[in-house]
């Protein structure tokens, strides 16, 4: 006995989608897919140590809730953990990081006359400051 085949469905061309403007490939649905994520099973033991170490204080109950949320979070550095990237070089920034600066050139600073000549007080050729410290 045959199984009776499921129809094909097709959808029709999106009046905004690229892909289907350019008709490379077949009808698609518009809209986002998201993959299921394996779930990494934690235990509430484990909740509260990662709280612990994030200095979270956690109510009672809210173990299963964390859990949950980082149980997703896990699952999906575990997906990434699947992406190939032999053929991607190491980088320590995303964005190549310029300096700004200008480069030093060395010029004539000025000479201990005219650094001091608009202190407010000096004394043998230095500032003179108020004391900060009581004397004991």
């Amino acid at each position: 006995m045959q199984k009776p085949t499921e129809p094909v469905k097709t959808v029709t061309p999106h009046p905004r989608c690229k892909r289907c403007a350019l008709a490379t490939g077949p009808p698609h649905k518009v809209g986002r897919v998201r993959p299921k994520l394996n779930l990494v099973p934690l235990s509430k033991d484990q909740v509260r140590h990662v709280a612990q170490l994030a200095r979270l204080g956690l109510e009672p109950g809210d173990e299963d809730f964390y859990a949950d949320q980082l149980s997703g979070i896990l699952g999906a550095i575990d997906r990434l953990q699947e992406v190939d990237t032999e053929a991607i070089p190491p980088t320590a920034q995303v964005v190549e990081v310029e300096n700004p600066l200008r480069e030093d050139v060395p010029r004539p600073g000025l000479t201990q006359e005219e650094a001091l000549a608009n202190a407010p007080a000096a004394v043998n050729g230095f500032f003179r400051v108020p004391a900060i410290q009581e004397e004991a």
